[in-house]
């Protein structure tokens, strides 16, 4: 009878925390969205759900060319069902995939992808792919605001193309900022003349309302361990920059780590959010710890370190523990998987301020799947929750103030420049 009881009260326990983490208003630090006029121009079809399964089809074995395939739009619906079909045994037990698998059963109405459903879920897809759709998703995902670095665009004119209201801007610094074209095109020969052209460039950033800035350099395996240089070292760096970023090397890092230190600089002067990739793809080269002379150099700046640093988690809540600057974000993880983002969340409640952590980003392009994650990340907020109070960490009061704020309160602090 004890058991029964006890049983009892954590059901009502979990629907109480479930009822209450539902009506969250959440924040998201990072999604791909192109816009939506973008969006309605495309052929969609089952494997537009298909962000990060490609990356486990080839892992899987799927070559590049059918992985090519895969992503066209001119590649037609049986034709891609014929490449896919054989590795469908070999994915279904991923997260990745059973995220693509709460949409087509809750968004589309359908029992997941099979034979008999791959020609059907595009058809439901292109059927809500109408003007409005992105602020349907919005709405049906409890995602009232989300910073947004598009794939399709980092153009500045590219910007005005989102719905202000729903989305904030992030500007990514490509490739192009750390090769010698880039430029020569411009007809900038000198250290001074680029910083100059940088700190122009950042304004018309901050001028359009843009967000944020991100650094993606650790995916190119460029690692996280920028420094300050002496003027003549950069300017030496400058003129041995080679023609494309594939062909740098150590010599042209002092150049590398002053384009990143002067965009940080202006953006931190406008309030903007500084968002690093670190840990999933990286590798080596996206260790938390080698932001430590970063962290230092701009302490007045919001620094938000992106997919938990995974597998390197612990060195990132040292980060936010010790820096007040430094921001843990799980961005992305609860798609990779369920148990290890529970497990990193439920680590860093003990270790990292609550003020510190971001638990909500999607990172995918496409927003149908946006309506699966939400549901994902938040059933984890619960399991977290429900476990400290179990554990008698917390009451229920706590735990659900901690869950706004890891959903929602601390991301608006940021960009309300209150951080």
């Amino acid at each position: 009878m004890k058991k029964a009881r006890k049983k009892s009260a954590s059901s009502l326990l979990r629907k109480r925390l479930t009822d209450e983490i539902n009506k969250i208003s959440i924040f998201s630090s990072h999604e791909h969205f192109c816009s939506e006029e973008n969006y309605l121009t495309k052929r969609l079809d089952f494997s537009a759900l298909f962000n990060y399964i490609i990356l486990a089809l080839s892992g899987s074995g799927l070559g590049n060319g059918e992985r090519g395939q895969l992503l066209s739009e001119e590649v037609s619906e049986s034709e891609k069902w014929k490449i896919f079909k054989p590795y469908l045994s070999r994915l279904s037990n991923l997260d990745y995939f059973n995220l693509n698998e709460i949409v087509i059963r809750d968004l589309y109405g359908l029992a997941g992808l099979n034979k008999n459903t791959y020609i059907r879920i595009g058809e439901r897809m292109r059927k809500l792919q109408v003007p409005g759709h992105y602020r349907t998703m919005m709405k049906m995902s409890g995602v009232e605001y989300a910073l947004v670095d598009s794939l399709s665009g980092n153009s500045e004119e590219e910007f005005s193309n989102y719905d202000r209201n729903l989305f904030g801007l992030i500007y990514r610094i490509n490739v192009e900022w750390f090769a010698r074209d880039y430029y020569l095109k411009r007809e900038l020969y000198s250290i001074e003349k680029v910083f100059q052209y940088i700190d122009e460039f950042v304004n018309r950033l901050a001028a359009k309302g843009v967000k944020g800035i991100k650094l993606p350099l650790a995916v190119w395996q460029l690692n996280l361990n920028f420094q300050k240089w002496e003027v003549p070292e950069i300017k030496r760096s400058f003129e041995l920059l080679p023609p494309r970023i594939e062909e740098s090397t150590r010599l042209h890092r002092p150049f590398i780590d002053a384009v990143v230190y002067r965009f940080i600089f202006q953006g931190a002067k406008h309030n903007m959010i500084i968002q690093i990739h670190a840990g999933m793809q990286s590798y080596k080269a996206g260790e938390p710890y080698l932001l430590k002379n970063l962290i230092d150099t701009f302490p007045d700046a919001a620094i938000d370190i992106f997919h938990a640093g995974y597998p390197y988690d612990g060195q990132l809540a040292v980060l936010a523990s010790m820096f007040r600057n430094v921001y843990a974000d799980l961005c992305w993880m609860a798609s990779v998987s369920k148990s290890l983002t529970r497990r990193i969340l439920g680590e860093w409640l003990e270790m990292v301020p609550a003020n510190k952590i971001l638990a909500f980003g999607s990172d995918f392009g496409f927003i149908d799947n946006l309506f699966g994650y939400q549901q994902i990340v938040r059933q984890i907020v619960v399991e977290v929750m429900e476990e400290k109070i179990l554990a008698g960490r917390y009451d229920e009061e706590t735990a659900l103030k901690f869950s706004q704020m890891i959903l929602r309160a601390n991301l608006k602090n940021i960009l309300d420049g209150n951080h």
